[in-house]
């Protein structure tokens, strides 16, 4: 369509533009709320750790003189503006999800958040006792995991989905460095180039 990657072929359509495609993974494996006010909440969540993510993902572009600063303003920001939003929202006793009480793309998408906040500003986490919450996250997703063998899951799809959720654990145990929901389902579905 805009003769660019990501395409996803999914269902025997094309896909581009990564938040089209995890929406529409998202929708289509629930876990993008049980209705239409969880899908706002869970839309603003994940635009709100956009405006980081954007800032962290040009770092390594600044020039090596910006670096420190750049590194200095990234976690200025998540201390000040978003990780509060994120511990706020599962500061009730046994709140696991930022939305409802089921596992959703903005949970995963906070996974990935706090894992590059981290990478910029070790123990950055440290007075944020609900954010450091990836091994629920993590449960949460091998349960997910688990019951897309159900019928209505393509098997391909949940195998696929499998082998890479097992890959990005590999990679956050060694290297503490991470896979994305968008990298493994395109992992997971025909990327076209």
């Amino acid at each position: 369509m805009y003769q660019q990657v990501p395409m996803v072929e999914i269902d025997g359509m094309y896909l581009v533009q990564t938040r089209a495609i995890l929406r529409y993974i998202a929708s289509k494996y629930n876990l993008y709320g049980k209705d239409l006010k969880e899908q706002a909440l869970i839309d603003m969540y994940v635009e709100g750790m956009r405006d980081l993510y954007d800032i962290i993902m040009l770092q390594p572009l600044c020039l090596p003189q910006d670096r420190k600063e750049t590194l200095r303003v990234i976690a200025e920001r998540a201390n000040q503006r978003f990780l509060p939003v994120y511990e706020k929202a599962l500061k009730d006793p046994g709140k696991n999800y930022l939305v409802g009480n089921q596992l959703s793309w903005a949970d995963i998408l906070l996974l990935e958040f706090i894992l590059m906040v981290e990478e910029c500003k070790p123990g950055i986490l440290s007075a944020f006792p609900k954010l450091q919450i990836i091994p629920s996250i993590d449960t949460a997703v091998s349960s997910k995991l688990e019951s897309a063998s159900s019928p209505g899951f393509r098997n391909s799809f949940s195998l696929a989905v499998k082998e890479s959720h097992q890959w990005m654990i590999k990679l956050l145990k060694k290297q503490r460095k991470y896979l994305t929901l968008k990298k493994a389902c395109m992992l997971s579905t025909r990327v076209l180039y």
